[in-house]
């Protein structure tokens, strides 16, 4: 199970909202905890925070909450961006036995250790055309272990022109074994994450949070996370293979608000679709699905 933590400014406009603050961003609003389950897309956990509030602030407690509830065998591995770079999150996840990896914060420490890497040590990444990977042992400072740090560069350009010898680095911390290559591909993936955050947000309405009361609002998020996860197990359980990808928008159009009418013939209700005789066919297979379960 790839779990993907993540926070997202939720932006608000009533300045009597309890909690509300202006964030690193610069935008009034709160500043939630969320983590997807990125195989399925579900929801695993949403903690409602201040604005103000930094991105690892009582993570792990909301880590904590989020592994209670899944399964005690599951092999879990968790993507995270350079705000959870913290030593307090890292040593509990080791300390759960969790595989992570994490976007690493380009300290002076970090970019004199990349510096240090011989050009022949660079070699060719995969996926993608001029960027380069590396790997190295690199152990933050006063943090629980040595990791590997394994960092993808790529040239630097302004505007359209390269400036020669100067290159953007994205450096990934990690307990996982693997290829390097692959592993940072794997972690890179994680940016799939802001797609689910975004359809949460105004798929459902969760970033609508309506009240005064922070509580109140939290309960909201909550309510948002119950709806979004029944959207996504119908999509799993219930619809074709080919649905289970698309966002919540189609699945209303397509599934949720199709018009109809009821009819009376042979002494029978029938319901009458405005679809195709395919698509009753589909319904009459997801009802049947809905049955089954």
């Amino acid at each position: 199970m790839t779990l993907d933590l993540d926070s997202s400014i939720f932006e608000v406009y009533g300045l009597l909202k309890e909690g509300a603050r202006y964030s690193y961003k610069k935008v009034w609003g709160l500043h939630p905890l969320l983590c997807f389950w990125a195989e399925n897309r579900l929801l695993i956990g949403a903690k409602l925070r201040p604005g103000n509030r930094n991105s690892d602030y009582k993570a792990v407690s909301f880590i904590k909450g989020c592994l209670s509830r899944l399964p005690r065998e599951s092999h879990i591995r968790m993507r995270m961006d350079s705000g959870f770079y913290n030593k307090e999150i890292i040593t509990y996840l080791l300390g759960n036995g969790v595989e992570f990896s994490v976007s690493g914060k380009l300290t002076t420490a970090l970019n004199r250790a990349i510096e240090a890497v011989a050009a022949d040590q660079w070699k060719p990444y995969p996926w993608e055309v001029n960027a380069h990977w590396c790997e190295f042992p690199y152990r933050p400072k006063a943090w629980p272990g040595t990791f590997r740090m394994i960092v993808k560069r790529i040239p630097h350009y302004e505007g359209n022109q390269r400036v020669i010898g100067e290159f953007r680095y994205n450096p990934v911390l990690t307990n996982r074994r693997g290829a390097g290559s692959s592993l940072i591909k794997h972690h890179l993936g994680r940016g799939g994450a802001e797609n689910y955050i975004e359809e949460f947000k105004n798929g459902l309405g969760a970033r609508c949070l309506p009240s005064q009361s922070f509580t109140a609002n939290w309960a909201w998020l909550v309510i948002a996370q119950l709806a979004y996860n029944l959207a996504q197990w119908l999509k799993l359980l219930v619809l074709p293979a080919k649905e289970a990808r698309k966002q919540l928008k189609h699945l209303r159009l397509h599934w949720l608000c199709v018009a109809a009418r009821i009819i009376r013939s042979g002494r029978q209700r029938i319901v009458a679709l405005a679809r195709a005789p395919d698509d009753a066919a589909r319904f009459s297979r997801a009802q049947a699905m809905i049955f089954a379960l």
